[in-house]
């Protein structure tokens, strides 16, 4: 079978997954809005942080076991091309780089809106 085909089935399929995944926290927000017992609305918070952590780790999972390994292949076979010999992990370090990248980026905009939101 064709690796093309196959990694293009599976970006689809993990597209599709993703977002069934990612639609069913939404659904729960709009659930607990609408509760009024406060020991139930704070479990179902527990719950909803407990499947946000699951889906951080199905995200990282996916990285580490998948991507990064493909990461690291096109850098050896860029290197290579330029006779480059690295001393250095190129590759990690630009996918540690990336995810501190990421990482800062969320922090700045949560910071930003919750400083908004205590200034209304």
């Amino acid at each position: 079978m064709n690796i093309i085909f196959v990694k293009s089935a599976a970006l689809v399929l993990m597209f599709i997954v993703t977002f069934i995944c990612s639609s069913i926290p939404v659904f729960f927000v709009n659930h607990i809005h609408h509760t009024h017992d406060s020991r139930r609305r704070s479990t179902y918070q527990s719950i909803l942080s407990y499947l946000s952590c699951i889906a951080g780790g199905v995200f990282m999972g996916t990285c580490i076991l998948d991507l990064f390994p493909d990461v690291q292949e096109q850098i050896d076979i860029l290197l290579s091309q330029y006779a480059i010999s690295r001393p250095f992990p190129v590759a990690e370090f630009i996918v540690v780089f990336g995810f501190l990248l990421v990482l800062t980026l969320e922090q700045s905009v949560l910071d930003y809106k919750e400083k908004s939101f205590l200034r209304n």
